[in-house]
Order: structure tokens, then sequence, then C-alpha cells
């Protein structure tokens, strides 16, 4: 019997159709400024919330900012740190030093954990960026650590566009992913998000607007992202944007 997790995003579990399966693994990309690390925080209380231990493996960010925007947010984050149902881990890593799950693994083992978050995943690029082959062993060598508990990763994307989203390596790897980004609308820009694939799954296929509020991240499934309805008419009249 498939056992589905709720994600704490307000929304996200209408296009998952219930929430993701315990025990997969997803990657969660898209570019700068698109909620990633927030999503991480809701999925994690979410967690906590049903007595679920979590483990959040930090590589870019400090322990203390990541609970300051938490807090900013009003997701009760350092509530579950304190009561240790929720435990964060910084992993500092450099070009000449290779990232070892040594510290992660034990806290796995002792914690019982159940959800596991990674932010970010983009520093195995960082060490492997000139070699794809060892970019790929790594991730995997990752992901079969993880086995068994339900992760979370993150990865910075610079594509800003739906439709000419080139797939990285990492997408190929993961069971789920999920691309998060901004479309121009006019003068503006709309965050969207769009469930790329999910392995044991169905899920819904569009595209929707997110909004980042208090309490975090909210998915809104029954609407359409006003500016792909704007683009899409244009397109039906004729219309063509010039460029300067």
């Amino acid at each position: 019997m498939v056992t589905l997790l709720k994600t704490g995003v307000e929304g996200l579990d209408s296009i998952f159709k219930g929430g993701v399966r315990e025990g997969s693994n997803l990657l969660l990309i898209g570019p700068p400024g698109t909620g990633k690390s927030i999503l991480t925080m809701q999925f994690l209380v979410e967690g906590a919330k049903n007595k679920e231990p979590g483990l959040c493996i930090l590589y870019e960010s400090e322990i203390e900012d990541y609970l300051l925007y938490a807090d900013s947010l009003k997701i009760p984050l350092r509530k579950y740190v304190d009561a240790k149902i929720i435990t964060i881990i910084k992993q500092s890593t450099t070009v000449q030093k290779i990232p070892t799950f040594s510290t992660p693994l034990e806290q796995i083992k002792k914690g019982k954990v159940t959800r596991i978050v990674l932010d970010s995943l983009t520093m195995f690029g960082y060490i492997h960026s000139e070699n794809t082959k060892s970019f790929r062993f790594e991730v995997l060598k990752f992901l079969s650590l993880m086995k068994g508990y339900t992760l979370l990763a993150t990865a910075e994307s610079a594509d800003l566009s739906i439709d000419k989203h080139s797939a990285k390596t990492e997408e190929f790897l993961f069971d789920g992913v999920i691309h998060v980004t901004k479309i121009r609308q006019e003068s503006t820009f709309e965050r969207v998000l769009n469930i790329t694939k999910i392995r044991g799954q169905q899920h819904l296929l569009n595209i929707y607007p997110f909004f980042i509020e208090e309490g975090g991240v909210h998915v809104y499934p029954d609407q359409l992202p006003f500016a792909l309805i704007s683009h899409d008419e244009n397109i039906r009249s004729g219309k063509k944007v010039q460029k300067k």
C-alpha cells in the first residue's frame, strides 16, 4: 500500500493528488528568488507536526540565517528545532574538500529520521563541474544513502523559461522533479510551479501560480498564471512583441 505524505505547502498536495509517496526522493529546481528554501521549511514543519523527525542539511546557508528566514514568514521551524524534532546540520565545503555525509548519516541513525532536506544539491556541481560522470556518480551515491527516507533536495537553475528549460543531469536521477520559476508579466514577474515528473504516482501537469506570503508558499491549483494567459491571448490575436 502506497503512503502519501503531505508537503505542508497549501495547494501543492492537490497537484500531487494527495501528497508525495513516502520514501521517494524529490528535486526542487529553479532560479534564485523562487521560494525553494521556503518550500523545504514547510516540508520539514509538516512532518514535525505529524511527529515525523526531520533532518535539514545546509550547504549554502548558515543555520541561524535559515531560521531567521523562517521566522520572518511565521513558519514555526525554530519551535520544532528547539523541541529536537527537526535537526539542522551545516556542512561546509570547498573546491579542495569533497563533502562527506558521515555527520548526517550519524544523525539519521540516531534520530530515526523520516524526512530529509538537502539545501542545496548545487554544491556537487561546484566540485564536479568539469566531470559529468563524477557528478552523476556522487548524486547517485547520495540518493543510495538516502534510500528509504523521504528526501527533498534543492538545486539552482539559471533558466527562467518553462518552454525552453533544458533538463539537467540530476533531474534524470530523482524520482520526482518540481520546477519553480518566474514568468515576466509586463513590468513585473509571476512565480509559477510545474511538476515535471514523479515516478510511481499520478500528478497534474499544468503550470500553476504561487505566492510567497505569511506562512510560506501558497500554490493555486485552480488558477492559471496571468502571465501565460496574456501570452496565449497575444499569440491567438497575432500580436508580436517588438524586440529592441
